[in-house]
């Protein structure tokens, strides 16, 4: 699990991209020093995750792997999440 603080959600944005909706979030940044650290890691690890294995994740657990896309899509250079399996996890 991430350190306390790391991964809340601040805020959601939304998107046209490529002619679907898509949605990103906005995470709160933590303000310990080994909170940030430790965020930086578990981001290295999530845009890892995306860039390999997306394709199948989407296909075997679309709602987790949506979920990352919301949360690091963009920084591994990829689109945003399917608002309907976000909403799935609400």
């Amino acid at each position: 699990a991430p350190p306390q603080g790391c991964s809340g959600v601040h805020s959601l944005e939304f998107h046209q991209e490529g002619g679907e909706v898509r949605v990103t979030a906005r995470r709160r940044q933590p303000t310990a020093q080994s909170q940030l650290e430790q965020l930086a890691l578990i981001d290295d690890l999530c845009i890892e995750v995306l860039l390999q294995d997306r394709f199948l994740g989407e296909q075997f657990a679309p709602s987790s792997m949506n979920f990352l896309a919301m949360t690091h899509g963009h920084a591994a250079g990829q689109k945003g999440a399917d608002p309907k399996k976000i909403a799935k996890l609400m």
